[in-house]
Parts: C-alpha cells; structure tokens; sequence
C-alpha cells in the first residue's frame, strides 16, 4: 500500500518530438508505447486504461486477467486498489461530518472504546484530519505487526493488537506538525468512523458513498460473481538482469486497517469514481469537494488534502489530484485535473512502479491529444 509523493512531476516520459521517434497521435497510442512494452517483458500481466478527457472517454486493455490463457481484462475485470482505498476513507470521513455524525476536529479517542489509550503530544491530541492528512505522528507501520502469513501481511492485525500498540506508543512531536505516511492512521480513521456510525466498515462505506455514487462493484467482501471475476495478483521475476514469468501471489485481506487498503474494484467503477470527482453533483458533491480541499502542505508545490494529493507545477493551471496504490500482486493509480476536465485510471494486476510512469505520460497526452 505504498505510495510515491515525490514522483508526480518526473513521470512525463512520453517522448513528444524527440529525434528520429514519431510523436504519438492519440492517447490511445500513447498508452500502446507505455504499456505494451511492459506486457512483453513480462514486468505486466495484465492492466486496464479508463481516460476521461471533457464529455469523452475511452478505456484501452493489455495483456492477460491471468498469465497463458489469452483473456483479456475487460471493464468488469476486479482488482485490489490498494491505497487508493484510503481517498474512499477520506470521503467516507467528510461524508459523516456532512451529515453531522462527526467533525474534522473530533479527538480520535472520541470515538474509540473508553478503554482505548491514545498517544497524545504534551496533551495534543490526535483529530480525525490528522489522521486523514498522515500528520497524526503515527509510524507507517505498527511495530507489532507479525503476521502469520507474510504474504497475506494485515489479516490477522486486530483491533486488539492495535489497541495494545496505541497505547504504548510516544508521539514524537505535536500532531499537524509533519506529514508522514502511514497505513496505521488510515486504517485506524476507518475503524474510528465504522464505530461511530454503529456498522463495519464496510457498511458505512457503502451507505454513506458507495451506493451513493452506485458503485456496485467496489467492495471489500466478494461476492461469487465478483471473485469469478478477480483477476489474480502477480509478482514480476527476474534473473539478473533478464525478466522471467511473473508468479502468481496471495491476495490481501484486511481486517482492523480496511481502510488503508483493503478495497477491490473494477474499471467501471473506477471510471464512475473518476467522473463523480472531476465534476461533483448529486448528494454527494459537497463530499467530494471538501475531500479535494488541500489541508496540509507536504513539500513545496504538494499539499494533501483527505489522503487526496495534489500538487502544482508551471505547466498546468489549476491543481493535479492523484493516488496510487499497490497491494502484493496488483498496482493502481488515478489521476485528474478538474481544470483541464481530464483524468487517467489504471489497474494491472502485477506489482510494477512503472504504471505510475504510464499513467502520467497518458495523463499528459490526455491533455493535448484526442482519445482516439
């Protein structure tokens, strides 16, 4: 569940009029010289493209759902998103305080159980939108996460193990102070607020946005269908320097830190998601625009807002708002400027850095090429 808050403005690689290489005409082609190359070094086994540009939209596919068998992803394909599950947590966080169940500024003990210890600063205590900007003073990680499968990392981490991890840990300097990473806060964000809304996570998340938005296909549980559906998770090999097969992994179930990334979805979902947050409406427009609202800046030129970040850069006018994601054998990314009226989504079902790379060049060429 890793995400790379430095790398949004290096990821222009599309060679626009280079020497002796035909700039691509459409996004389209774009997205074939950025992706196929990683399907036939084996670095991909599979991945699918949704692009929004203006009132158009096209969604391009590569590779395979599972490695041999020739069938390919289609907008139905699921796949773990990873941390982009912790934007979900960030709406579902302004969508309670929308409705008044909550406020940015609740103390997370609040919600917790009494008998809960939170770490607090010279008497600072720890708030929701700490929790959801990374400036909690939280680690990345509990250090008494141990799981009996590592390829299966979070399912066994309970909200027993965590309480005991709470309560002995020191903050080390005053919350809202730095940004720092970490799935334990998003994680415990979600747990708080499936407390304070007397359901699971997953339920709020569904009653509050999901169905709101009518995402059917993004869960945590699978259902038949939708397992049937999951294209499986690799990992990508190499010898040396020469790439092999890549190998089938676990996939990831989560149980107290859900919401730092225990969701699955599919293209078509995805692109709802995408099309709801470039241009918010409905019950649930105040929602999405409070999430996007920058809260905290992180370095010069990137700020986050609720776990969305966003970031400015000379070229482009207005703000970029992005996430990536990766589980143990999938890699998501989403990307969008409300500005501009474009945004880019990708899901592969391999572990590979570089689809954030493919992203930013399609997004890019969203900007300036037509779909097609």
């Amino acid at each position: 569940m890793r995400v790379g808050v430095f790398f949004i403005f290096s990821l222009f690689l599309v060679c626009f009029g280079c020497p002796n290489i035909k700039s691509p005409t459409t996004v389209h082609e774009t997205a074939d010289r950025a992706l196929l190359p990683l399907v036939r070094k084996h670095q991909l086994v599979g991945a699918v493209v949704g692009v929004v540009a203006g009132e158009n939209q096209s969604v391009f596919v590569y590779g395979e759902t599972t490695l041999g068998t020739g069938q390919k992803p289609d907008i139905n394909t699921v796949y773990e998103i990873g941390s982009i599950s912790k934007v979900f947590t960030g709406i579902l966080l302004a969508a309670l305080a929308h409705d008044g169940l909550v406020t940015y500024d609740d103390p997370v003990e609040n919600l917790l159980p009494k008998s809960v210890k939170m770490p607090n600063f010279q008497g600072q205590s720890i708030t929701l939108t700490h929790l959801a900007t990374h400036t909690a003073g939280l680690p990345r990680l509990p250090d008494n996460l141990s799981p009996a499968d590592p390829d299966n990392p979070y399912a066994d981490y309970s909200d027993s193990l965590m309480f005991d991890f709470l309560t002995g840990y020191t903050l080390p300097r005053a919350p809202g102070s730095l940004y720092e990473y970490s799935n334990l806060g998003a994680g415990l964000l979600g747990y708080a607020l499936a407390l304070q809304a007397g359901l699971t996570y997953e339920k709020t998340l569904r009653k509050y946005v999901l169905d709101l938005l009518n995402l059917q296909d993004t869960t945590i549980t699978l259902s038949a269908d939708q397992r049937e559906r999951l294209a499986p998770g690799y990992i990508s090999k190499h010898f040396g320097p020469i790439p092999l097969k890549p190998s089938v992994t676990s996939n990831w179930d989560f149980d107290v830190l859900v919401g730092a990334g225990g969701i699955r979805s599919t293209m078509k979902d995805m692109m709802l998601f995408l099309n709801a947050n470039l241009n918010p409406q409905g019950p649930l427009a105040d929602t999405l625009n409070d999430a996007q609202q920058p809260r905290k800046e992180i370095i010069e030129n990137v700020q986050i807002g609720l776990f969305w970040h966003i970031s400015y850069d000379d070229k482009w006018d207005g703000p970029l708002v992005w996430h990536n994601g990766e589980t143990g054998g999938y890699h998501s990314f989403i990307c969008f400027s409300r500005t501009y009226g474009i945004g880019v989504v990708i899901l592969a079902n391999t572990v590979s850095s570089a689809v954030d790379q493919a992203g930013m060049a399609i997004f890019e060429a969203a900007r300036f090429l037509p779909l097609e």
